[in-house]
This record gives C-alpha cells, structure tokens and sequence, in this order.
C-alpha cells in the first residue's frame, strides 16, 4: 500500500470515528429522555416500605454519632446501594448541621429524580432521611447499547466513504459544481472552499462545545465515581498522626487549601463543637454563565460523609468535588483541534483536487509527447484548469489534423514524384534513341526528318510533365514572396489577348471586354502562368460551340477579370488532376488578390479581383 493509499484510508477511519464518537455522546445526551418513556410506573423508583423497615431495625441500636459515622454509612449502602441519600440528626426537634451523606452521579432537573423524605429512628434520636434513585442499572445497560450502535456508526461510515470515494461522488457533483458560473475561476473557488472549511469548522465547534454537557456527565458517571473516597484516603493519611484542637487549626487549614484544588471542598467539623469548623476554597466563579464549566454535570459537586480519625479524636469530613472539572479544559483543546482538522481537510481536499486535475493533465501531455496525438486530453471543470484541458485539445486536434495532412501530402508528393521520374523516363528513353538513331545513321534526309519530329515531340512531352511539377510544387510548396513590382495592366492585357488569338485561331468563339487602365502590383511571371492555366483548361473543357466570356472592368478599387465558358460534353473523359486552378488560386493569393470558381455540370466561371494601387 503507498503512501496516498494510506493517507485516504486513515483519513476515513478518522472521520467515520470522529462521526461515532460525536453520535455516541450524542446519543448518551438522551439518556434521561429514553428513561422517562422507560418508566411508566413513576413509583418504580421509589424505596418500598420492607426496606425502609428493614433499614429503621438495623439503626434502632446505634447511636447517630461520629463514631458510628462509618458503621451507619455501611448499613446505608447495603441497603440503598441504587441510592444518593443525605440523613441530616435531630435534637430536641431542631436540625443540626453535621449530615451523613452521599451524593454521587446525580439524576438533576428530571422528575424521575425527585427525593422521597422517609424517618429513620436512631438510639439517640430520629432523623429525616432524604433519598434519589441513581438508576445505575440502567445506565450501565444504555452505555453498552449506545457503545455498540456507535461502533455500527463506525462501520456503516466507513464503508460509506469508501464508497463514495470508489465512486468518486463528491468530485463528480464538485465538477458539476465547477461547470456553474460560481467554477469558473479558481480565486473564487478558492474563497469559497475557504467559505466552506470554516462554515464546517465552526459548525462543529458550536455543535460539540454546546453538547459538552453529555462527554462531561459520561466523565462524571462512568469515571470519577470513586474520586471523594480517594480524598477520604488521602485526608486520613495526612492527620492520623496529628492532634486537632485550637492551636492546630490554622495549620491544618493551610494544609487543606495546599492539598486541594478549586474543584475540592472539604469541610473538617468536630460533633462535640459544631460551631468550630474548618473548610477549603471553592471557586463559585467558574460556574458563572457563558463559561466552560457552566453545566451542571460539572457544578453539581459529588458530596459524601466519611469520618477522618486525628491523632486526638474522631470528626466528621464533609467533601464536595467536582471530579469532572479538570476534563474540560482537555476537552475543549480536543474539538478545538477537531474543528482545525476538519477545516485542514476540507482545505487538502480541494487543493489535492486541483493537483490530481494537473497531475491528469500532465498525464496526457506526456502520452501526447510520446506521439500518440489520437490521445484525448482529459477536461475537468470549467475553470482555468479545464479551459487549459480545452486549449490543449484544440491544439492536440489541430496539430494531430495538421500532421494528418502533411502525411498526405508527402505520401502525395512521393506517389507524383515516382509517376513523374516515370513518365520522364519513358520519353527520355525514347528521345536518346531517337537521337542515336540520328547520330549513326547515314543516308535518308525524309527519314531523318521524321525522327527529328518525334524527337521534338518527346521533348515537348518532357516540358509539360515539368511544367505540371512546377504547378504542383507551386500549389504545396512553402509560402514564398512573390516579389510583386508596381506596373501597369498593359502588359498583362496584351498577354491574355494573345491567349485570346490562339484561341481564336483554334475555332473558339469569343465574347471580349478588356479594360487598359490602372497600376497593379504584379509579379508577370507568376500572372502569365496563371493565365496559361486558364486558357489551358480552357483549350481541354470548353465547348467550342459555345462562346467564351472574358472581361475585365475596374469596380471598388479592385481590378477584376471575369472567364465564363459552356463545357464539352465529353468532359468526363479527360483526365485531370486539378492542380491548375490551385496553382491559379495559390497565384492570386500571393497577390493579395481574390478568387471566385463556380463549377456546374455545364458552366464552368472564374472571377479574379486584384488590387488597384490609387
């Protein structure tokens, strides 16, 4: 597995877990809600009267007193083991404020937590005593079940990125997204992704900060239960070997507020002086509103009674934690790093989108390089990126053409080539032998005279198959400059009417309209070949019945000659290959001039429009 193999696959386990872990805590947010629909009974939680008598014969015998303390409060738990309770002593019908209590994983603000007040009877006196159901039995089986949806949460989400990424959803409806208006630069798209990473970063933050009450009430119930008895341990290991009296008070003090953090009260009260107490700082000011530890998960302190044992005497401790405070500031470094990598990742996503589209690119570029231009580059989105995908198919296409074309013409030029250096050869061989005929033989004047004329045909056999190479190389050869020189239309009239005259000679009809005047840049040369294919094609396809038009008139600042003609009705058995009129239109063209062919089955014109020099 490579390394970019490995990066999407954790990438996924880390999103479908983080999507686990926030729908477990999620869901544990709605314990409560699921035991209110759980309990019908609203007395199902309530201590039965068995039991509360049961209880009152296990106390009638026992003293309510610090020394008992300890006996009392294992009886209680025995018995209301399911229980937060808090017994507060009697005399003489006024309360007296040394509790015996336990107040852990509270059920606060829920119906289903309302105390039921029961009268316990001690040796030396009644007390009220005040008991919450704690539900522990319930939770723990809604933990369970909320742990195993959340890894099926895990699972399900997994297998669905790995879908989506096989299928490449998101770059499909990204790529849709990219061919709108809004994709059509990247600096636009850039602010958006930004838009986005933050909208769901932030989105996260609010969401986990604002539930922070359900990771801090799982803290609370499932790992800080046991944390008052760890400081019970903690405070009796400390003063077993100290005295507690008046003089000791002060250092005793010092010593709690040193041990213990903000989160911690303990409260130390001697039964015999309940007026003489001694008691740690507790920050109040942290539970203030729009503050971290502003729930009630965190603020509501866990409270219980022990009996700490001095060098001199038993007392009574009273300790009040908030066992889930130290959490929160974790917690809150956790989502904020989430919220930063879920920002990051969006941000990556977008930025490994646009390198995989120019890795694509390059991809193509390179298969082209190597000479496969039927290689189609690959156009993704609308933005600059895809326009220059588009840009260089244009020119994969156009130049894939143009080297089609080239090929054609070379496989052109060396098929004309090899049936030119033929059809030279076979008048050349005839013409040397001729002449040697010639140059040996002795005698005959008429017979000589007779290979002399077919010598001279052979020879003008051998001109015109020159002069249609020249005409074919003219027509594809390079661009050339023409050299065109500022001259009257004289010259060149007085050729045509000699072409004309031929014609004439020939039996031609002819319909003439020529125009003198005017100064032409012209190359002659050029223009008389021009013509000579003209009047050329003129001798092969015009009927000889028909008159032929040739006129000229100045118009719109351009010198024009019009050529109109009937065709022969044996035209289709002549042979031609056309390359006549190219070298005329390639002709024209150096001359910054126009042309104008029209070609019927029985007509045939031919329009050419030169520039006038004023």
């Amino acid at each position: 597995m490579n390394n970019k193999k490995r990066g999407r696959t954790f990438l996924k386990i880390y999103l479908a877990f983080l999507t686990s872990i926030i729908s477990f805590f999620t869901i544990y947010a709605f314990r409560f809600d699921v035991l209110q629909l759980s309990e019908s009974d609203e007395n199902s939680s309530i201590v039965d009267e068995v039991k509360i008598k049961r209880l009152n014969q296990k106390l009638y015998e026992i003293n309510l007193n610090v020394d008992n303390n300890d006996k009392i409060l294992s009886i209680l738990q025995s018995e209301l083991e399911n229980y937060n309770y808090q017994v507060l002593m009697r005399s003489d019908n006024d309360e007296i404020a040394i509790p015996i209590t336990k107040f852990e994983s509270m059920i606060y603000n829920n119906k289903l937590s309302q105390g039921q007040f029961e009268l316990l009877h001690f040796k030396n006196g009644d007390a009220y005593i005040e008991i919450y159901p704690t539900f522990k039995s319930y939770f723990s089986i809604y933990v369970i079940v909320d742990f195993i949806i959340s890894i099926l949460i895990f699972i399900i989400c997994y297998f669905l990125f790995n879908y989506i990424d096989k299928k490449q959803l998101i770059n499909k409806a990204t790529q849709k997204l990219q061919n709108t208006r809004f994709g059509k630069r990247l600096s636009v798209e850039l602010i958006g992704v930004n838009l986005l990473a933050v909208a769901i970063a932030i989105s996260a933050y609010l969401f986990m900060y604002n539930n922070r009450y359900a990771y801090f009430s799982f803290i609370r119930d499932n790992v800080a239960e046991n944390t008052n008895m760890k400081i019970a341990d903690e405070l009796q290991d400390m003063f077993k070997d100290v005295n507690i009296n008046e003089k000791t008070y002060n250092k005793i003090n010092n010593s709690l507020n040193n041990s213990f953090d903000s989160h911690t009260t303990v409260t130390l009260m001697d039964e015999k002086k309940p007026e003489m107490y001694l008691s740690t700082f507790y920050s109040y000011e942290l539970y203030s509103s729009n503050n971290l530890y502003d729930v009630s998960a965190i603020s509501s302190a866990n409270s219980s009674t022990h009996t700490i044992k001095f060098k001199n005497k038993k007392i009574f401790a009273f300790i009040s934690t908030s066992p889930v405070a130290p959490y929160a500031p974790s917690y809150l470094y956790t989502i904020i790093f989430i919220a930063i990598s879920l920002y990051a990742i969006t941000l990556i996503w977008f930025i490994q989108n646009k390198v995989k589209m120019i890795l694509k690119l390059q991809e193509d570029v390179d298969i082209l390089a190597a000479g496969n231009l039927t290689h189609e580059i690959s156009i993704l989105g609308g933005d600059e990126i895809g326009e220059l995908g588009k840009n260089l198919n244009e020119m994969r296409i156009s130049f894939y053409e143009t080297m089609e074309s080239e090929n054609r013409m070379q496989d052109a030029n060396k098929k004309l080539i090899t049936s030119m250096s033929h059809d030279l050869r076979t008048p050349l061989t005839s013409l040397m032998g001729y002449l040697d005929i010639l140059r040996l033989q002795k005698g005959d004047p008429k017979q000589s005279q007779v290979y002399l004329d077919k010598a001279a045909e052979k020879v003008e056999q051998i001109r015109s198959l020159s002069d249609q190479m020249f005409e074919y190389f003219l027509v594809y050869g390079q661009d050339e400059n023409a050299n065109l020189t500022l001259q009257s239309c004289e010259e060149w009239i007085n050729y045509i009417e000699e072409s004309v005259n031929l014609l004439k000679y020939q039996d031609y009809k002819i319909k003439m309209e020529l125009e003198r005047s005017g100064l032409l840049r012209l190359n002659m040369t050029l223009m008389k070949r021009a013509m000579d294919n003209i009047f050329s094609n003129l001798q092969k396809y015009a009927d000889i019945t028909s008159p032929i038009t040739i006129i000229s008139e100045i118009k719109k600042g351009h010198y024009c000659l019009l050529v109109e003609n009937s065709k022969r009705k044996d035209i289709d058995d002549i042979e031609s290959n056309h390359i006549g009129l190219k070298s005329v239109d390639r002709i024209i063209k150096l001359h910054n001039g126009t042309i104008k062919i029209k070609n019927t089955e029985q007509h045939f014109l031919i329009l050419i429009e030169l520039p006038m020099i004023v």
